[in-house]
C-alpha cells in the first residue's frame, strides 16, 4: 500500500452574498441581536480523515437561511471555496459534494433572521481524505495477466495499470492504462462498436489494449476511484496527470491507496487446436473470494460478471460474443483476449423484462482451426438499497427532511460493488408524475435539499442507484412521509391604543393543553423580563385574556413570547402570528398610569380634555412613564394657578398656569423624549398646578 503526497488545495475565493430572506413575523420580544449558530459537526480535528462531510449546528430560532464558509486556511477574506448558491442553505446542516479535493479546512456558519445577518460562529476545522485498504485476491502471472481485488467501499471504478517502467511514465515504454467498474481484469480488444468511453483506455502506440509484449517485465498496479456527477467545486489545481484522470473529480489528484507488483510475462504460443468444443465456461462476480459466486440465468449478477473456461491447447486467442436473445441474433457485446476469462470494464445493463443474457466463446490458434463453447446464461439484475429515514408513514415535524438510505456496495451491489450517484426522487404522488425533488447528483447516502423546504402534506420517496456506466439500477421501495411542521399560532388581537389597565386578548389557532403564563408571556418592546399578571380562559377554548397586575407603560408596544414547550398534539411549537399592541397615546389625568404623590384632587371641567383635571400645592408631584418620540402636555390655566416643573430626558422645563381669565385643554408644554422608555415628572413650585392630558406622538 502506497500514499501519494496530498495536494494542498488551492480554492478559489467568493464573494459571500448578503441573500435576503423572508421577514419573520414578530418573533417573540425584539431581540438586540441575532444569535451566531453553534457549530455541532463533525469532531473540530484535522487528524480523522473523514470522505464524507456533512456540516451540522444548531438551529437559531426565527432563521430562514444560513450561509457556510469554508476555507483552506481560514483567510475568510480571500482563500474561500466556491461552494454551491454561496453556500446558503435552509437547513441547520450542509452536505459537503463529494468534489471538495483532499485537503484540511476551517469552516463556520451565520444565520439570518428577519432578513439580518448574525455574526459568524467560531470555526472548526476537518480533514477531508480518502482512506481505505483492499486485498489482491489474483496477482498477474508469467502467462496470466489477470489480476482480482477485493471491492473497495465507495469505490466507483479502478485504474489497472501494466508499464514496462517502474514509474509508469508513457515515456519510452510499453504500457497499457484502462479504467474499469468491476474488481477483475484481463486485457482485451472490443470488437463491437464504441460501447465504452474512449477515454476508458489508452496504451502505447505499439499494440493493441489487449496485448501485452512477450517475454518483458512489467510492473502493474490497481487505483480505486470515487466518481460523481455532483459538481465540481472551484480550485486552481488541475487534475494530476499522473494518474491520467479524464475529469477534474475530486479523487484524481488526491491521496490514493494502491496495491501493486510486477510480473515476468511470457505470451501464450499458439498453435493447432486439435478441440471441437471449450469447455468449463461460467459467469461468476468476486466479492472477498478467488472462486467468487457464479451467476445464472436463475441466479442473478449483481455486477457485470466474469467470463472465463478452461484454457483450449493450441489457442492463444479467444472470441467472447454475448447477446440479448436465445436466437444470439442482437448482439451487446464481443470482445477478443489471449487468455482464459475477461471481466468487461463498463457496466451491463440491468436484465431487462427479466430476460437473460446470452453468450458463448470461440477459441482460434495459429492453425486457423475453431473451437466453440455451448451457449451459457446469466441474469444481470442488483438489488435495491433499503431506506433508513424517514421511516414509513412517519411524521416529520421540521419542513427540512432528510432522506437517508443503505450503501448501495452492502445492499444492492452485494458486496460486490458500489453506485457512482444516487437519484433520489419524493413527489405528492405514489406515481412520481408529481416530483418535488427529482435529482440524479446525490454523491452520498443521504440528501437533504438546500435550497427550499417541504410544505405540509404528504409525500412518497424512493432512490435508485446509479452505475459508472450511467445505468439506472433498481428503483428502491416506496415510503409515505408526512410533513406536519406548521406549529399552532398565538397572537394578541387587542388593537393598538389599548387601555393601560388592559385586558389583552390572545388568540390560539388551536386548543393547547399547557397554556400558562409561564408559558405564554407579554413582553415590552423597550423593557426586559416579562410582564407580571394573570391569564385566563376567556369566552371559547381558543381565547385567553391577559390582565397586568399593574398598569402597563402608556405608548409601549406588547409582544408575545412563547415557551417552546407550548406544542400542539403532533409536537409542533407555538409560533407567534399577527404583530404586538400598543398602549393608548393618551394618559387622561385619571389614567393609572399617573403615580401621583398625596395631596392631589380630581375636578370635572368641560374645557378639560378629559373632561376632569387634577391639581395639588406646591411640592407635590407625578410622575408618568411612557413610550415615544414627542410628548405634549395639557393643562388648564386660569388666575388661581401658579407655576409647575416638567422633566423629561433629564431636561426641566418651568410652566406658568397663571394667567387673568381660566381656560382648560391648554398645551402647556412638549419636548422630544429619548429613545425607549422615559419618565415625564410634574411637580408644583409655586401655588397650586394641574395635569389635564398627556398625548404622546
Amino acid at each position: 500500500m502506497a500514499l501519494l503526497p496530498r495536494r494542498t488545495a488551492i480554492v478559489a475565493s467568493f464573494a459571500a452574498a448578503m441573500i435576503g430572506g423572508a421577514v419573520v413575523p414578530n418573533v417573540a420580544a425584539v431581540a438586540a441581536a441575532v444569535p451566531a449558530p453553534v457549530l455541532t459537526g463533525p469532531a473540530d480535528n484535522t487528524t480523522t480523515p473523514l470522505k464524507d462531510v456533512v456540516l451540522t449546528w444548531n438551529a437559531v430560532t426565527g432563521a430562514s437561511d444560513y450561509q457556510v464558509q469554508v476555507s483552506p486556511n481560514g483567510e475568510w477574506t480571500n482563500n474561500t471555496v466556491t461552494l454551491p448558491n454561496d453556500g446558503v442553505t435552509v437547513n441547520s446542516l450542509y452536505e459537503m459534494p463529494l468534489s471538495l479535493p483532499h485537503a484540511s479546512y476551517f469552516w463556520r456558519v451565520r444565520a439570518e433572521v428577519g432578513g439580518t445577518w448574525s455574526a459568524y460562529s467560531g470555526s472548526r476545522s476537518f480533514l477531508r481524505e480518502w482512506e481505505d485498504d483492499f486485498t489482491i485476491l489474483r496477482a498477474p502471472t508469467s502467462n496470466n495477466p489477470t489480476v482480482t481485488w477485493t471491492p473497495v467501499q465507495d469505490a466507483s471504478e479502478y485504474l489497472v495499470r501494466y508499464n514496462t517502467d517502474p514509474t509508469f511514465s508513457h515515456e519510452n515504454s510499453h504500457y497499457i492504462d484502462c479504467f474499469t467498474n468491476q474488481t477483475s481484469f484481463t486485457p482485451y480488444d472490443l470488437k463491437t462498436a464504441a460501447t465504452e468511453n474512449a477515454a476508458n483506455c489508452s496504451f502505447s502506440g505499439d499494440t493493441m489494449a489487449g496485448s501485452l509484449q512477450d517475454n518483458d517485465d512489467y510492473y502493474w498496479e490497481v487505483v480505486p476511484f470515487d466518481d460523481s456527477t455532483a459538481p465540481v467545486l472551484d480550485a486552481s489545481t488541475a487534475p494530476d496527470g499522473n494518474w491520467l484522470c479524464p475529469t477534474a473529480q475530486p479523487e484524481c489528484d488526491a491521496d490514493y491507496i494502491t496495491s501493486s507488483g510486477s510480473v515476468h510475462f511470457n505470451a501464450n504460443a499458439g498453435g493447432a487446436v486439435g478441440a471441437t468444443t471449450v469447455s468449463g465456461a461460467t459467469t461468476s462476480f468476486h466479492v472477498s473470494t478467488l472462486a467468487g459466486t457464479a451467476c445464472s440465468a436463475s441466479t442473478s449478477c449483481p455486477v457485470t460478471p466474469t467470463f472465463s473456461w478452461t484454457a483450449v491447447a493450441g489457442a492463444n486467442n479467444y472470441h467472447v460474443h454475448v447477446f440479448r436473445d436465445p436466437d444470439l441474433t442482437n448482439t451487446y457485446r464481443a470482445y477478443d483476449t489471449h487468455w482464459p476469462e475477461i471481466t468487461p470494464r463498463d457496466s451491463f445493463l440491468d436484465a431487462q423484462a427479466g430476460k437473460p443474457y446470452y453468450w458463448y466463446v470461440s477459441a482460434k490458434g495459429a492453425s486457423g482451426n475453431v473451437a466453440v463453447s455451448p451457449v451459457q446464461t446469466f441474469a444481470k439484475t442488483s438489488a435495491p438499497v433499503a431506506l433508513t429515514s424517514p421511516a414509513s408513514g412517519a411524521t416529520v415535524h421540521g419542513h427540512s427532511v432528510t432522506f437517508d438510505w443503505t450503501d448501495f456496495q452492502n445492499s444492492g451491489g452485494q458486496g460486490a460493488y458500489d453506485a457512482r450517484n444516487y437519484h433520489l426522487q419524493v413527489a405528492t404522488d405514489s406515481a412520481f408524475t408529481s416530483t418535488v425533488i427529482d435529482t440524479s447528483d446525490v454523491d452520498l447516502t443521504q440528501y437533504t435539499d438546500p435550497d427550499s423546504v417541504l410544505a405540509d402534506g404528504t409525500y412518497f420517496w424512493r432512490v435508485a442507484p446509479i452505475d459508472q456506466s450511467g445505468n439506472l439500477l433498481e428503483w428502491s421501495s416506496t415510503r409515505m412521509v408526512s410533513v406536519n411542521a406548521t406549529g399552532p399560532t398565538v397572537q394578541i388581537t387587542t388593537k393598538d391604543g389599548a387601555s393601560v389597565k388592559g385586558p389583552l386578548t390572545i388568540k390560539l389557532s388551536e386548543p393547547l393543553n399547557n397554556v400558562s403564563k409561564s408559558t405564554v408571556q407579554i413582553v415590552p418592546a423597550n423593557g426586559s423580563g416579562a410582564v407580571n399578571g394573570t391569564l385566563t380562559l376567556g369566552s371559547s377554548s381558543t381565547i385567553y385574556q391577559f390582565k397586568p397586575n399593574r398598569p402597563l407603560v402608556s405608548g409601549e408596544t406588547y409582544n408575545l413570547q412563547l415557551s417552546p414547550t407550548l406544542v400542539d398534539g403532533n409536537g409542533n411549537s407555538a409560533v407567534v402570528a399577527g404583530d404586538g399592541v400598543t398602549t393608548s397615546l393618551i394618559a387622561a389625568a385619571n389614567s393609572p398610569a399617573w403615580n401621583y404623590s398625596s395631596g392631589w384632587t380630581k375636578h370635572k371641567a368641560s374645557g378639560a380634555r378629559s373632561g376632569k383635571y387634577f391639581s395639588a400645592k406646591k411640592g407635590r408631584d407625578a410622575q408618568i412613564v411612557v413610550v415615544g418620540n414627542k410628548a405634549k402636555l395639557y393643562g388648564c390655566k386660569g388666575p388661581n394657578f401658579g407655576k409647575i416643573a416638567v422633566t423629561a430626558g433629564g431636561e426641566t422645563q418651568n410652566v406658568s398656569e397663571h394667567q387673568s381669565f381660566t381656560k382648560c385643554g391648554v398645551a402647556i408644554w412638549h419636548s422630544a423624549l429619548p429613545s425607549g422608555q422615559s419618565k415625564v415628572t410634574v411637580k408644583v413650585i409655586k401655588g397650586t398646578g394641574n395635569i389635564d392630558e398627556l398625548k404622546l406622538s
